[in-house]
């Protein structure tokens, strides 16, 4: 037998080779369930979590939320250990307004990644 190909199958194991027939088959791997939906338990991301709104804030309007400000959000969000930061961290970004540490959801399937819950950025404003 082709070490090459014991390499792969041991690898990648997508095969089952019998020493004794020389042939390798493919044996067909684990069959993907339902996508989770509402109240499915979701296979993606984190467990659920709630957090405390920091009192003091609220959340920027759409009206509120300028092309500069998304940017500084996704730095935050790209930052080294941002997953580390524990839900309800405020990080001032702009004057008056912070980036909030908080859980976000994306429904599995769908065309927004990560699936599931996940640490995310809100914008938030002093009141």
């Amino acid at each position: 037998m082709n070490p090459l190909l014991w390499f792969a199958a041991g690898a990648l194991g997508l095969f089952f080779v019998d020493k004794k027939a020389k042939a390798a088959t493919m044996v067909p791997g684990p069959v993907p369930g339902p996508v989770p939906g509402p109240g499915m338990p979701t296979t993606y991301g984190e467990p659920r979590v709630s957090s405390p709104f920091p009192s003091g804030f609220r959340r920027l309007k759409s009206s509120e939320v300028t092309q500069d400000l998304i940017a500084k959000a996704n730095a935050v969000r790209g930052s080294s250990g941002f997953t580390s930061l524990s839900y309800g961290t405020v990080i001032p970004i702009d004057g008056q307004v912070s980036a909030l540490v908080e859980q976000h959801y994306h429904e599995p399937g769908g065309p927004v990644k990560p699936w599931g819950f996940h640490h995310g950025v809100t914008l938030i404003t002093r009141t």
